[in-house]
């Protein structure tokens, strides 16, 4: 009997240190400086809610106005082409956010390389297919509508030929759709946390930036008010996390009510990939500062299983969304704030 008690308290303490190095923060190994350029050639006219995605050698920027998609140049930063009236019908927009996805499937065969634009208010997307529109000076696109199980999409993360991985608006965290099933499978808000967040303030809290790593089938999720980064399998299972900030004193807020919020950090916003990693842009800043034109915001790169590589430290500029051009090592982000609100940080 005592062997047996001995035994069950070794396997406890497994237990618990199993779940406490879950939770450790990891630090990274490497810390760099970058210092961000204006593009004084893009124009200012962008409105709130702007995004970004580099697809080879085009900048692709979509916000809340017409003409609501608009395509640059990452080579002259020229602009070359604009797509998206406004209106309910193809190719048209009441609300316009570019995805990081950058290929699409417009017939049977192999993907060409497109820009991914969704409808929030009309559960559409549009596929576009650049270097075609840019060459025939008419849209080359399609628009449909996307697969939603009579629930509206907050946002659209992956659309291919297998699945659809999107964020419903309430009641779950992601929502994955397979194709050739027909079915859907809700993620719940995982991993679960200490802290008791009511059911109803969950959405806003846990509100994911979310990419899709078709070749390696792990889908990396960063919950917008918690210090990690999270990677479930290409079915919604979870895998595991990686904690690089770990908020007592603001955590704590989350338990009560959103509009008592002053000290909980807002941390990771959006994510890419850089050198064949997951790379975050946390704009690191409590809720009373978040509208505050200079932040703390850094780039977190990890690799595809949650080892941090990389910490990148901005320089002070707040920021809402970004976008890793791979061609010629650079990162273009969206600063409201500035004149000229489309900056570059050179790598």
């Amino acid at each position: 009997m005592q062997y047996y008690i001995y035994l069950l308290i070794i396997v406890l303490l497994f237990t618990c240190c199993e779940r406490e190095s879950s939770d450790e923060v990891k630090s990274f190994p490497n810390t760099l400086e970058l210092n961000s350029v204006p593009l004084t050639n893009i124009d200012t006219y962008f409105k709130p809610n702007v995004t970004l995605n580099v697809i080879d050698t085009f900048l692709v920027i979509a916000n809340q106005q017409a003409p609501f998609v608009r395509v640059y140049s990452t080579n002259s930063h020229k602009e070359l082409y604009t797509f998206g009236k406004e209106g309910r019908g193809p190719g048209e927009f009441e609300y316009a956010e570019i995805t990081k996805q950058d290929y699409f499937h417009f017939e049977e065969g192999r993907g060409k390389k497109a820009a991914i634009v969704y409808d929030f208010k009309r559960n559409h997307f549009s596929a576009l297919d650049i270097q075609a529109s840019i060459e025939k000076q008419d849209d080359i696109a399609i628009s449909m509508m996307i697969p939603s199980d009579r629930n509206h999409i907050s946002m659209l993360h992956y659309i291919g030929l297998e699945k659809v991985i999107s964020t419903p608006l309430s009641s779950a965290n992601l929502l994955y759709y397979d194709i050739d099933d027909s079915a859907y499978n809700y993620v719940p808000f995982l991993p679960e946390v200490d802290i008791n967040i009511k059911e109803s303030n969950k959405n806003h809290i846990y509100r994911p930036a979310v990419f899709y790593n078709k070749t390696k089938s792990k889908t990396a999720v960063a919950p917008m008010m918690l210090g990690r980064l999270d990677f479930f399998n290409d079915e919604g299972r979870y895998l595991n996390s990686s904690v690089f900030e770990m908020d007592q004193s603001g955590e704590s807020e989350l338990e009560g009510e959103l509009s008592d919020l002053r000290n909980a950090k807002y941390y990771v916003v959006d994510l890419d990939t850089l050198k064949n990693n997951i790379v975050a842009l946390n704009i690191n800043t409590i809720t009373d500062k978040i509208s505050s034109e200079n932040q703390n915001n850094n780039l977190l790169l990890y690799d595809w299983d949650g080892n941090p590589k990389i910490k990148y430290k901005l320089d002070g500029i707040a920021l809402k969304s970004f976008a890793v051009d791979h061609k010629h090592s650079r990162i273009y982000a969206y600063a409201p704030s500035q004149d000229y609100p489309i900056i570059m940080y050179q790598l």
